[in-house]
């Protein structure tokens, strides 16, 4: 091959058409992989790849001698609920709370009109990823000990969107650009924060 690439699982399916247009367009042998943040820098490491994709920032381990880091892009995280929740909207500050598990019901919130949720418990879910680097659960809380031991953790993407989408009650996190390629597994429903 004339380059190898490993991206995560985000990037995977974002960049590989282009990455393959472009290895068309230059007569260029590139193999395109799919792995995780931790796939492409233990292969970084192994110098079996040219090209690492990571979903989170890197960490300090990641930061090889001669190796060289570019941002192309940061993603919105969207605090995802049960698609027939009637809250709309909440602050940062209670959805750090409700992962804590300092609000546990959704009638301790109310919507932008002012209208209290139904009294219902919350189920947070999360995807507790890259705990090396500063994955993007650490945008709610720090460390995974910060989080209500009633957290039901998910593994992968789909898993998130479906558990969210079939459990009443619940709440999780995911970039909308997976919600949206994920769809097939269930519908969520987006919330404003602030």
């Amino acid at each position: 091959a004339d380059l190898v690439v490993s991206l995560d699982q985000q990037m995977y399916p974002a960049f590989k058409p282009f990455i393959e247009k472009y290895a068309m367009k230059n007569k260029l042998k590139i193999i395109i992989t799919m792995g995780t943040c931790g796939i492409s820098s233990g292969m970084l490491s192994q110098k079996s790849i040219d090209i690492g994709g990571y979903c989170c920032p890197p960490g300090i381990a990641d930061r090889l001698p001669g190796l060289t880091f570019h941002t192309i892009g940061i993603a919105a995280i969207a605090l995802i609920v049960y698609p027939e929740n009637a809250i709309d909207g909440i602050t940062l500050e209670q959805a750090r709370e409700i992962f804590l598990g300092d609000i546990s019901r959704w009638s301790e919130i109310r919507d932008s009109r002012g209208k209290r949720g139904v009294n219902l418990p919350i189920q947070p879910v999360g995807r507790l990823h890259c705990k090396l680097r500063a994955g993007h659960w650490r945008l709610l809380l720090d460390n995974e000990d910060l989080f209500s031991p009633n957290i039901i953790e998910v593994g992968v993407i789909p898993d998130m969107i479906t558990k969210v989408s079939s459990t009443q009650g619940s709440i999780g996190y995911e970039t909308i650009w997976m919600t949206r390629r994920f769809q097939d597994k269930g519908k969520t429903k987006s919330l404003r924060v602030n």
